[in-house]
């Protein structure tokens, strides 16, 4: 589950095989990303679904996450690590 604002890598992430949909498509059946959803019913969500990992670069959910035990990705920490190299 790849974090709203990009939207644009779900559709690729789906293009190269892999299963990946919205926070909208999966929490509201749509990919209207107007609609904002709230870090709590992500995380909820998330609890319910631990199968999924949650893709985002937004720091306080990826906290929210990791205090919970819900697998996320950090892309901003994936990217310094990269860059590191």
């Amino acid at each position: 589950m790849i974090d709203s604002m990009y939207n644009g890598w779900a559709r690729e992430l789906r293009e190269q095989g892999y299963d990946c949909q919205t926070v909208v498509k999966l929490l509201r059946g749509n990919e209207d990303s107007s609609v904002q959803v709230r870090d709590p019913e992500i995380l909820n969500y998330l609890e319910g679904n631990r199968s999924i990992t949650l893709i985002t670069a937004d720091r306080e959910l990826v906290e929210y996450c990791r205090n919970h035990g819900v697998s996320v990705i950090y892309i901003l920490e994936v990217l310094m690590e990269h860059l590191e190299k």
